[in-house]
């Protein structure tokens, strides 16, 4: 086939190969678009279903259940995060000028003032439980802008159902990302004037979108845009599924961040080297802690029918009304005592249900139940030390050997969340170059803010953390 028929063939099928031909009409790309979503969408899918089931057993509180997920995940999600960081800024190789002391303070205060504006510890703690339990952890930062020209930072918790990605292996190599967003329609009017009023809500308010709801009143509709976020381009587009007609709205690079991206690096629970589809930790123990669950159930229905009962022989009917009627200590004359004494003794007219072998059933099934929480600890790396048990016949160093080796596994956790944290730092940094100089001065107080915008980007990179 020549080329000439081969470009006719293509335009018969309406496919466009490279980024100048669908950028040149508006319909082809943002079917572009919506199709490299909806295939980030598909190569994710079954790790969404995952982390949906995952997330319902944290939460769930079925009767004769042992959630050993949620006692893990409120275990290991404060050793990983325990205090909220603060910045640390320095010049990055220790020139000790007034000047530039100076603008590392002014670039320190002002990111702490727009850390507590916007609780950035709740955004730590909601990464790092995104982390344990979905298996990846995102959050996304915004220029925020006041009617009187003010300009503050705000930091969001990502959800893992609002997030795409381009095809990658490596973050370094990831060509976009996409967020999700449910819009009313004043906010789609505030997007694109133009169009705004005429896109199509097809999502419903809630965690679950119901699509073509036509019973739901207007108030309670959203519409579903992607905001995507084009590395190659530097540019921002937001897409309506609804309207495939064009972008929404199409922004040039907004905030001049130096990786571009308004988030840092996921945190990611399992690091897979082929691979940034995510992994939830709990599928990789679940049959454990099924185990642990069956044991349990089984453990209450026999321990239900373990009861105190059983029968005894008629004529003693009127002792046992008087045994009955009887508080502790107390005793009572018997009727008809000689014939008791004639029957062997009213211990001999009473049949009690026997429970022994039951007993030890339940016996046997709770250390059945303690040997699938060492396997299922083993596997995890949550040992007793750090559940805040121990055993009285241990020894000292046998303890500290436990407290070594069992928080070994949460070493690497808790350097990545610093890393996440210093990263997410360094974007906050980047974009106070965003912010005039006279709201710089204000948060420091102090001359030499002009100098902030062209400086800070370059000699004052490097951020440590430190507790409060």
């Amino acid at each position: 086939m020549s080329d000439t028929a081969a470009l006719t063939a293509n335009e018969k099928v309406g496919t466009v190969e490279t980024r100048a031909e669908y950028e040149k009409n508006p319909g082809e790309f943002t079917k572009y678009w919506l199709k490299a979503i909806e295939l980030a969408s598909d190569e994710e899918k079954d790790w969404r279903a995952q982390a949906k089931e995952t997330i319902d057993r944290y939460k769930a509180n079925k009767a004769r259940s042992f959630n050993i997920l949620y006692a893990n995940t409120q275990t290991t999600v404060p050793a990983l995060y325990n205090s909220e960081p603060v910045p640390d800024v320095r010049r990055r190789f220790g020139d000790d000028d007034e000047a530039g002391q100076t603008l590392a303070e002014i670039i320190e205060r002002a990111i702490s003032i727009q850390a507590e504006m916007y609780d950035f510890d709740a955004v730590m703690k909601a990464a790092v439980k995104d982390r344990q339990l979905p298996g990846r952890g995102v959050s996304r930062v915004r220029l925020m802008m006041g009617e009187n020209g003010s300009k503050w930072l705000k930091w969001e918790p990502v959800s893992y159902r609002d997030f795409r990605r381009g095809p990658a292996k490596t973050w370094d190599d990831v060509p976009w990302v996409a967020y999700r967003h449910r819009l009313k329609r004043d906010e789609l009017v505030a997007l694109n004037a133009k169009v705004g009023a005429q896109v199509g809500l097809d999502a419903s308010v809630g965690e679950a979108p119901k699509k073509d709801d036509d019973k739901l009143p207007d108030t309670f509709k959203r519409a579903t845009v992607w905001e995507v976020w084009d590395r190659e381009a530097r540019k921002v587009y937001f897409l309506a599924e609804s309207h495939p007609l064009a972008p929404l709205k199409v922004e040039d690079d907004p905030y001049k961040l130096r990786q571009f991206w308004p988030s840092p690096r996921p945190l990611y629970q399992v690091e897979v080297p082929d691979t940034l589809v995510p992994v939830c930790e709990f599928q990789i123990w679940k049959s454990l802690a099924d185990e642990v669950d069956d044991i349990t159930k089984r453990i209450a229905g026999i321990v239900k029918v373990m009861k105190w009962r059983g029968l005894y022989a008629g004529q003693f009917e009127n002792i046992m009304a008087k045994l009955s009627g009887l508080d502790d200590g107390e005793l009572a004359a018997a009727d008809d005592s000689a014939r008791a004494m004639q029957e062997g003794g009213i211990d001999k007219a009473i049949w009690l249900w026997p429970i022994e072998q039951a007993i030890q059933t339940v016996q046997g099934l709770y250390e059945a139940r303690e040997q699938a929480k060492a396997h299922l600890y083993e596997l995890t790396g949550v040992a007793d030390i750090l559940r805040g048990q121990t055993n009285a016949q241990e020894t000292l160093g046998a303890q500290q050997i436990k407290a070594q080796w069992g928080s070994l596994r949460l070493q690497d956790g808790q350097k990545d969340v610093q890393r996440y944290a210093r990263d997410c730092f360094r974007i906050s940094a980047d974009m106070l170059g965003l912010f005039d100089p006279p709201q710089l001065e204000a948060m420091r107080s102090e001359e030499h803010t002009s100098e902030l915008q062209s400086r800070f980007g370059i000699s004052y990179a490097v951020f440590c953390l430190k507790k409060k």
